[in-house]
């Protein structure tokens, strides 16, 4: 996955990016805090902001948001798996 910078984004800081790449690979918040190393909390106060920031109310408006922006491709978004 790629990583941008806030001039890339300038809405978001760069640890929010980091957490909107791994949302976009459908990651909980719990995994979100393992892969980064931070606590959990934080990084539902990282989302809360980003969703106020950009005016949105769910993960998939922030995906939404990011295919738009070209942040991220459809080949970089990881859909959970069906079972069958």
């Amino acid at each position: 996955m790629r990583y941008y910078s806030s001039l890339i984004c300038p809405e978001l800081s760069e640890r929010q990016v980091q957490i909107a790449m791994l949302i976009a690979q459908f990651k909980s918040n719990k995994e979100i805090a393992r892969d980064l190393g931070i606590a959990r909390p934080v990084v539902g106060e990282h989302i809360t902001k980003m969703f106020v920031t950009l005016g949105l109310e769910c993960r998939m408006q922030l995906v939404i948001w990011m295919l738009k922006r070209e942040l991220i491709t459809l080949d970089e978004i990881a859909l959970p798996e069906q079972e069958v």
